[in-house]
């Protein structure tokens, strides 16, 4: 976060208490020759018990080079470094220790799901096996900070991907036709923040890819 000889200050936390609950269930089915399926679902409850911290993109708990401090007489603005705190803070004045207990851990979707199904068509068996299959994917609300904001999160999304696979009779060459993110749904993968300048950066997931792919095994 900002502030320090350098511009900004690195500071390392560990949450004092968390805790998880959660259950997951797996599927895989072959109802008939040529015909298969797969699927799973998880839910997950893992929070916060204890984490006092400061939050970086809240202006009063940021220093900054050339930026005058809070002053009640010269100074009062209530956006500057050591301003007072806000009602939910645990001390009065900047920087402001704020408890984010019961607020979900990063990366920790509450709802995680997966379906697919694979079918080998009865079509040019002579050449090999040729396979259709279909995926999908899907998560629900993901934070990754601590702070449970989805401005540095990712709403929740499903997803779609299909191919089409040649394997020859001898298993030893294969093709491949395939899609990923078929309806080029945009969601973030990650984010980053400059508190010197309460800025978020973010990397997203692929959008929606095609290609080919050919191999051969020795």
């Amino acid at each position: 976060m900002g502030g320090g000889p350098a511009g900004f200050t690195t500071i390392f936390e560990n949450a004092a208490k968390t805790s998880a609950t959660g259950v997951e269930a797996d599927l895989l089915a072959r109802p008939v020759d040529g015909v298969r399926l797969r699927g799973s679902v998880s839910y997950t409850d893992s929070k916060y018990d204890d984490f006092i911290t400061v939050d970086p993109l809240d202006p009063v708990n940021v220093a900054q080079a050339g930026q005058p401090a809070y002053n009640p007489v010269t100074n009062p603005d209530p956006t500057a470094f050591g301003a007072p705190c806000g009602a939910d803070a645990l001390n009065a004045n900047a920087p402001c220790n704020i408890q984010l207990a019961g607020n979900p851990t990063r990366n920790s979707p509450t709802w995680s799901y997966s379906a697919g199904i694979e079918v080998d068509l009865p079509i040019m068996q002579d050449a090999g096996t040729f396979t259709v299959s279909g995926d999908m994917t899907g998560r629900s609300n993901i934070y990754f900070t601590e702070f449970k904001r989805l401005v540095e999160g990712a709403r929740s999304f499903t997803m779609f991907d299909a191919s089409l696979r040649w394997v020859d009779k001898t298993d030893t060459v294969t093709a491949s036709l395939w899609v990923k993110n078929i309806g080029d749904t945009l969601r973030e993968s990650s984010t980053f923040a400059i508190s010197t300048g309460r800025i978020i950066g973010v990397t997203y997931l692929p959008p929606r890819t095609y290609g080919a792919t050919v191999g051969y095994r020795f």
